[in-house]
């Protein structure tokens, strides 16, 4: 019985053909060839321990062996001699992380940051550490990997992966990330070693693990990473589809040149707004020429408070406390800023978490005395109205439309893309009274339910 195939099963969800490589469920298969040459490996698709208070070791400097009592054990069949027994991975970053009921690590506040420990019994040539996640994404960028040469030697730093791999499937909270790196460690002498790497904002859940660490030199991510991934948040009601033009699926990399095929694909009150990256526009299918650092995103935005709601509150199962029930009203303001849940959705602000410095409106004056109000508006939003009012004695307020049959304010054209649904808008504002000294400004949001 092959015991890695059999443990590749137990986490498949499909199989995914890319190219030369196949995709079953949370890794990349290697293909050892024939000849008797070495590999460890070792896969988890659960975790127990959330954090561990090991230090992060350095380049240059020396480490002890992470403790083998605390971290998660990465593997699935304590097999000697196929299974990596003593590999470990430790989350560090994030004393507040918890374990989900999926099994994962995940911290709502605080990026994370893991550290994978493995210490082979043969002459290492690669190495292939890949992740399965949900929510935010690993940092690609921030991956390295650390070895020594002898059990007390000084910590060395390898080179920059030799290949990454990305694919995000679907959106939202169980929308799935995977994430490969693979190390050239051709001529080295490896003792032990450590791959560190960081989720790229808070919110990250990893889900698996799967290292592999081989006796000969390896390309299986060959290639370029198409780095294509939606605002997501959630509720996963929407997604961003890719294949290489003349195929249907999905690939881990891609190669310089080739034609890519994007799609955003509407879900249920959401409204696809833009692309960003490499792609610019409107338009829900687009392609795209692939140069050596190809990234899109797609944009969506909210049509309704209940997709807002339900795409940006952190779900009960994991935030359990305070309830959903009262995070998620109208009127709820579970960050304690100044703007409760409804203000929040209008200007696209995160309810849990306190950016009211990034959401205010402002006023600007420019050089020539002329007032602007700037705010940002949600892009696809039904039941929201925003009406930009004035008044010259804090009693009378009025806006363009009131029935009076004066222009109080003037929207200027081309508001700024945001990039995550909403845009910056800036509305002039028309004095209504030449001779008068002040002019008050303020908006008002008419939720329409």
């Amino acid at each position: 019985m092959d015991l890695r195939k059999a443990s590749v099963k137990l986490g498949t969800l499909w199989t995914l053909t890319t190219g030369s490589l196949s995709v079953n469920g949370i890794i990349v298969e290697p293909v050892i060839p024939e000849g008797g040459v070495s590999e460890n490996a070792a896969w988890t698709r659960s975790f127990v321990d959330p954090y561990t208070e090991f230090e992060i070791p350095e380049a240059g400097g020396t480490s002890d062996v992470p403790p083998s009592d605390e971290g998660n054990p990465v593997n699935l069949f304590p097999v000697e001699g196929t299974v990596q027994l003593d590999a470990r991975l430790y989350q560090i970053g994030a004393p507040g992380a918890i374990i989900t009921s999926s099994g994962g690590i995940y911290d709502f506040n605080s990026p994370l940051t893991f550290l994978t420990y493995g210490a082979p019994e043969f002459d290492v040539s690669s190495v292939l550490f890949q992740t399965s996640s949900v929510g935010s994404v690993p940092d690609i960028e921030s991956a390295s990997l650390l070895y020594r040469e002898s059990a007390d030697g000084l910590l060395i730093e390898a080179p920059a992966p030799t290949g990454t791999g990305f694919l995000q499937l679907g959106a939202g909270l169980f929308a799935q990330t995977f994430t490969a790196w693979e190390w050239d460690l051709s001529g080295t002498s490896i003792y032990d070693f450590f791959v560190i790497f960081e989720s790229a904002s808070s919110s990250l859940s990893l889900w698996d693990l799967s290292l592999d660490t081989l006796g000969t030199p390896t390309s299986y991510l060959d290639g370029v990473r198409f780095d294509i991934t939606a605002n997501s948040g959630f509720s996963g009601f929407y997604q961003v589809l890719h294949n290489k033009a003349g195929e249907s699926e999905p690939r881990i990399v891609y190669q310089v040149g080739d034609t890519v095929e994007v799609t955003a694909v509407e879900g249920f009150e959401f409204k696809f707004v833009g692309w960003t990256g490499d792609l610019s526009g409107d338009n829900e299918f687009e392609t795209v020429i692939l140069d050596e650092d190809p990234t899109v995103r797609g944009v969506f935005s909210p049509e309704t408070y209940f997709a807002w709601m339900t795409d940006t509150i952190t779900p009960a199962f994991m935030i359990p406390n305070p309830p959903y029930s009262q995070r998620s009203p109208a009127n709820a303001n579970p960050d304690g800023d100044p703007f409760p849940n409804i203000m929040e959705y209008a200007f696209g602000g995160f309810p849990e978490v306190y950016d009211a410095d990034r959401i205010t409106p402002k006023l600007v004056v420019n050089s020539e005395g002329e007032v602007f109000y700037v705010f940002r508006r949600q892009m696809g939003a039904t039941d929201l109205v925003y009406r930009v009012q004035v008044s010259t004695d804090l009693v009378t307020w009025n806006y363009n439309g009131d029935g009076t049959g004066i222009d109080y304010t003037e929207e200027q054209p081309n508001p700024v893309f945001n990039g995550d649904g909403t845009e910056t808008v800036t509305a002039k504002i028309l004095s209504p009274d030449p001779d008068t000294d002040s002019v008050f400004v303020r908006i008002e949001i008419i939720w329409t339910q």
